[in-house]
């Protein structure tokens, strides 16, 4: 695991990444059984007009989830937990801060990820919907489950026979 807890984040969105590149990469593969390969417009440029395919589509990751996991079942494979896309919201639209109370010295108060709702219908309101301190066990946790999951999708990406 790297060294400091910010590196260690750095990590865990490079493993989130790489797990829905991946999903994207099987999703390709299998929606055009093989006959054409998969291409990712690595040259293409701001205004190309590129083939939709799952890899260019704009799917989110639930979606992307949801269309995996459906593949996999009817072929009796492994499923991909949904609650990467929790986490994966909880990084990309959460506010990461540290709540000092005043007595604990900075450099030891924890960071904190916190995600809040879209208002409620009054409009003055919102609900927490993700809280968690981030602490190095947390953080190493996530790493190995989604290291785990991208493994997994690699490795069916190699074996997907259509």
């Amino acid at each position: 695991m790297p060294e400091k807890l910010e590196e260690s984040l750095g990590s865990l969105i490079q493993q989130l990444l790489a797990l829905e590149f991946g999903l994207r990469l099987c999703l390709a593969k299998n929606e055009t059984c093989g006959a054409s390969p998969v291409v990712f417009p690595v040259h293409a440029m701001p205004g190309d007009a590129v083939p939709l395919s799952a890899i260019t589509d704009y799917s989110t990751l639930g979606a992307l989830i949801d269309r995996y996991n459906s593949w996999a079942k009817d072929q009796g494979k492994r499923e991909i937990s949904t609650r990467f896309v929790e986490l994966r919201d909880a990084i990309a639209h959460g506010r990461l801060c540290k709540f000092d109370d005043g007595k604990t010295p900075h450099d030891k108060v924890p960071w904190t990820l916190v995600k809040f709702s879209k208002p409620a219908r009054n409009g003055q309101t919102v609900n927490v919907t993700f809280r968690q301190e981030i602490t190095r066990e947390w953080v190493s946790e996530q790493l190995s489950e989604t290291r785990l999951a991208s493994g997994m999708l690699a490795a069916e990406f190699m074996d997907l026979k259509l």
